[in-house]
């Protein structure tokens, strides 16, 4: 019987410290050995091999009795789990609003609605657990979870605070992305209006072309803002003042265009005589009820922002006060 009680000591000492292994695995026969003999004491017999057998199975699995002699018992502890947890929900939002993006583009690009088309989720899905994870269990075996608990609660977000979801960020910045490689001729959307004959090609007009940059330097503000939004939430009073600024911007950036009064060119062929002027006319009738409705929208939000803005100003000044 003395083979179970070798194999089962060979078993544990395989997992523990080399330099504790020898004196753990006698510390542990000697352990064994006095139970195997009060047992075989108390019955006035040699125990059987189904009785040593139940004895080590009360004494604990071997992966189990010789994690107790390790250093690290866990691979992310309770000091940096709150942490952990709070990242993986922010990176799965994150990752959520990215596969959105894509979905979109990939549609946009060629108009597949076959669920095979889009991005994989389930390798992004296990490739964020799994770096968020390394990243934490990393923090604490290397004792940086000190650098987490430096905080101030000034740098908390305000209690009536309404900023955007990260979710809704990152569709915003990823949207906003996809707009600036699409401005800059880097990819191509197929065409969105069936009514369009395939010998009809429609483009902007010249004011979008004076206002190339203007236009691209807009977008990458709003990305910009965004980023800030998803990294530095408590900046109450800059956020507010950004999205104050995006509205005034927006607002007068649309209403330059809308001074255009042309906005697309449309060339191409169809059998009847005046169809393209009249389809070219119809589009910039569409297009200006909707600058000046954009206009419009912008203009009061705008508004809206600056009273905001005004709140946290406000606000700011009241929690500073002594």
């Amino acid at each position: 019987m003395t083979d179970l009680l070798d194999r089962y000591l060979a078993t544990v000492s395989r997992e523990l410290p080399d330099d504790q292994r020898a004196d753990i695995t006698a510390e542990l026969r000697d352990v064994l050995l006095s139970q195997i003999e009060a047992k075989e004491e108390t019955q006035g017999r040699t125990i059987h091999r189904d009785e040593l057998e139940a004895i080590l199975k009360d004494f604990g699995h071997p992966l189990a009795v010789a994690g107790r002699y390790r250093k690290v018992q866990h691979l992310i502890g309770p000091e940096i789990f709150p942490f952990w947890w709070a990242a993986l929900k922010v990176s799965l939002v994150i990752l959520a609003g990215v596969y959105v993006v894509l979905v979109i583009l990939r549609i946009a690009f060629d108009g597949s609605d076959n669920a095979d088309h889009y991005p994989d989720l389930s390798n992004a899905l296990l490739i964020t657990f799994g770096a968020v994870t390394l990243v934490a269990a990393g923090m604490e075996r290397l004792n940086l979870t000190r650098y987490l608990y430096r905080w101030r609660p000034r740098d908390l977000p305000p209690v009536n605070s309404k900023l955007k979801s990260q979710f809704e960020t990152v569709v915003e910045i990823g949207m906003g992305i996809g707009f600036l490689l699409w401005w800059f001729n880097v990819i191509h959307f197929r065409t969105w209006l069936p009514m369009i004959p395939a010998q009809v090609s429609i483009r902007l007009g010249p004011v979008f072309q004076d206002l190339f940059w203007p236009i691209a330097a807009f977008v990458t503000f709003e990305i910009l803002a965004g980023l800030l939004l998803l990294t530095r939430r408590a900046w109450a009073r800059t956020h507010a003042a950004l999205t104050l600024a995006r509205s005034i911007l927006g607002a007068v950036l649309v209403f330059i265009i809308l001074q255009a009064g042309h906005w697309v060119a449309i060339t191409g062929h169809l059998p009847k005589a005046g169809a393209l002027p009249s389809m070219e006319s119809g589009f910039d009738s569409g297009l200006r009820i909707g600058l000046v409705a954009t206009v419009a929208l912008l203009a009061i939000k705008a508004a809206f922002d600056a009273r905001r803005l005004w709140r946290a100003v406000q606000d700011a000044r009241t929690n500073a006060a002594p």
